[in-house]
C-alpha cells in the first residue's frame, strides 16, 4: 500500500513539475516552437492539401483546443486544381464565442495561411521551400494572438474567430471557402473585420509593420492611437493595399465587401525562395506583434461604433469591371518578303506604356494602350532601329472566375508613329520611309488579382520604305510577352 501512495505522490510530482515548465513557457519560446515545428525539412514545405499540411493542420487543430477554443477542422476540395496535390484542404477554424447576446452575432475573423510552396527536383535533387516567414511565422502568430485573448479575464462583445486558411499559395481557396461556409454555417451570423498575418517575421530586418487596408474602417485612426507600438519600430497604416506581387487571403474578404487588415513585416525574407528557413526570424519581434494586437484586438472587438468605412467598395479591386495600368513587353520582330526567297531576320521589340480596359457587358471589353516602342528591324537592305509611339485598340471576349481570374482574347488594330529612326549599315540608295506604321492585332490575356500575363500578334499593313522594288516589298510581324498589373 505504501509502495502505491508512494509512486501516486511521485506522478503528482512530475505533473505539477511538468505543468509549472509549460506555465514557464514564454510567448518568444512558443512562437519559435510553432515555427521550427511547421517549417522542418520533415514537412516538405507544408504544400496545399498534402500530407504533411494535414499533419501542420491537427498541430494547429490541437494547439486550438488546448487554448479552449471550439474547434472545427474544415475539409474541402476542387478537383480541377486538386489534381496536382494529394487533397483534400483544411482550414483549421477556432472559435471564441463573444459576451454580448446581439453583437456576438458579428464576427471578428483573425487569419494566416499554413501551406507553403512545397518542394521541386533541381538536378535530382529534392529542394525544400520551408516558408518560415511564408507564413510560418503568421500561423505562430495567430496561435499565441488566440492563446492571449482567451486568457484574457474579460470576453470580448463580438465574437472572434481563428482561421489557419490552407490552399492560399493556389489562389487563396483556403479563405474562399471559408466565407462560403460561414454563409452556409451561420447565416445570422456577419463578418464585420478581417484581420490577415501574412509574413510577420522580419520586424528587425524590416524596421517596420505595415498594416494595409485600414481605410476600410471608419474613423481607423480611433483605433490605432489608443495602443502604442514600440518606438524603436515604424508602424505604417496604409488606407488601401496597393501590393502588385503579392496576394493574400484579406483579398477574398475584400472581395466580399468586409473590411480587412494586411499584416506584414514586407518582402524581406528569402521570399518563395528554399532559404526561408526558421533560425532567420525575428522572434523577439514577432512577439512584439502578436502583443501589439492582443491590445488592439478586443477595442475593434468591443466598440459598438465599428463601421465599415464608404471607400471599402473603391478598396475592393475585385469589383472593378474597368481599370487602368502599366504595361511591358519583350519579344521580338521580322519582316514578311511578299516576293522572292528572302525571309527577314528576328529583332528585338519592346514596349512599355499605360492601359486600361473598359467593360461593355459581362462577355465584352475594350482595351485601349499608349506604349513607348524599341525595334530592331532587320531588311535584306540593313537594318532600322525605331523609337515609336504605339496606340493599339482591341476589343475583347472575356472570362471571369470568382472576380479573381479573368481571361480575353480578342482583335483590333493600332498605330505607330516613328519619331526617331537610326540607319545600321544601310543601302545608302534607301533614304525616305514612312513615318508611320498601321496593322492589326491579335491579343491574348489573363489576369490574376492585379497582374496582367498576356501574348500579342501584331502584323504592320503599309510598306515602311517609300516606293520599294517589288522585291523590297516587306510587312512587319511583332510577337511580343507582356506582363503589368492593375492601379
Amino acid at each position: 500500500m505504501k509502495k502505491y501512495f508512494y509512486s501516486l505522490f511521485l506522478f503528482l510530482i512530475v505533473l505539477q513539475f511538468s505543468t509549472l515548465s509549460y506555465g514557464q513557457t514564454t510567448q518568444k519560446e512558443r512562437l519559435e516552437k510553432h515555427v521550427y515545428y511547421m517549417a522542418a525539412d520533415s514537412l516538405k514545405g507544408r504544400k496545399a492539401g498534402s500530407e504533411a499540411a494535414h499533419k501542420v493542420a491537427e498541430y494547429i487543430s490541437n494547439q486550438f483546443s488546448t487554448i479552449g477554443l471550439e474547434t472545427i477542422l474544415y475539409k474541402f476540395d476542387f478537383p480541377i486544381i486538386s489534381l496536382s496535390s494529394d487533397g483534400p484542404y483544411q482550414n483549421v477554424i477556432g472559435v471564441w464565442e463573444g459576451s454580448d447576446s446581439i453583437l456576438k452575432r458579428e464576427l471578428i475573423v483573425i487569419g494566416a495561411h499554413y501551406d507553403h510552396l512545397g518542394t521541386k527536383l533541381k538536378k535530382e535533387e529534392e529542394i525544400v521551400y520551408n516558408g518560415a516567414d511564408d507564413n510560418a511565422s503568421g500561423t505562430a502568430a495567430l496561435i499565441e494572438l488566440a492563446r492571449n485573448l482567451v486568457q484574457q479575464k474579460e470576453l470580448t462583445k463580438r465574437t472572434l474567430v481563428f482561421v489557419a486558411f490552407d490552399a492560399e499559395e493556389i489562389g487563396l481557396q483556403g479563405s474562399k471557402f471559408f466565407i462560403n461556409y460561414v454563409k452556409a454555417v451561420k447565416p445570422v451570423h456577419k463578418m464585420v473585420l478581417m484581420i490577415n498575418f501574412d509574413m510577420v517575421g522580419y520586424l528587425k530586418q524590416s524596421g517596420k509593420l505595415k498594416i494595409a487596408g485600414v481605410g476600410t474602417v471608419q474613423n481607423y485612426l480611433t483605433y490605432f492611437n489608443a495602443v502604442s507600438f514600440p518606438e524603436s519600430y515604424r508602424l505604417v497604416l496604409k488606407k488601401k493595399d496597393h501590393s502588385i506581387l503579392t496576394g493574400s487571403d484579406h483579398d477574398s474578404f475584400l472581395a466580399e465587401q468586409i473590411p480587412a487588415f494586411y499584416v506584414t513585416t514586407g518582402l524581406k525574407s528569402p521570399y518563395h525562395k528554399p532559404e526561408d528557413d526558421a533560425h532567420l526570424i525575428d522572434y523577439d519581434g514577432l512577439s512584439i506583434i502578436v502583443d501589439y494586437f492582443t491590445e488592439l484586438v478586443p477595442i475593434f472587438a468591443n466598440d459598438t461604433h465599428l463601421k465599415p468605412s464608404d471607400g471599402l467598395k473603391k478598396t475592393s479591386f475585385h469589383d472593378k469591371k474597368s481599370y487602368f495600368g502599366l504595361t511591358a513587353g519583350i519579344g521580338n520582330m521580322r519582316y514578311n518578303y511578299r516576293y522572292g526567297t528572302v525571309d527577314g531576320k528576328k529583332g528585338t521589340a519592346l514596349q512599355l506604356g499605360l492601359y486600361g480596359k473598359v467593360s461593355l457587358s459581362n462577355s465584352f471589353a475594350l482595351k485601349g494602350e499608349a506604349a513607348y516602342s524599341y525595334t530592331n528591324r532587320y531588311r535584306k537592305e540593313g537594318i532600322i532601329q525605331t523609337h515609336e509611339v504605339t496606340f493599339p485598340v482591341v476589343l475583347l471576349l472575356k472570362s471571369t472566375f470568382e472576380n479573381w481570374i479573368e481571361m480575353s482574347m480578342g482583335a483590333g488594330g493600332y498605330y505607330s508613329h516613328f519619331f526617331h529612326l537610326r540607319e545600321k549599315n544601310f543601302d545608302p540608295i534607301v533614304k525616305q520611309y514612312y513615318p508611320y506604321e498601321v496593322g492589326w492585332i491579335l491579343d491574348f490575356e489573363m489576369r490574376v488579382s492585379r497582374m496582367i500575363y498576356g501574348l500579342q500578334y501584331r502584323y504592320g499593313l503599309n510598306e515602311m520604305i517609300v516606293a520599294p522594288q517589288e522585291e523590297d516589298m516587306a510587312r512587319s510581324r511583332i510577337v511580343q510577352f507582356k506582363i503589368g498589373f492593375v492601379f
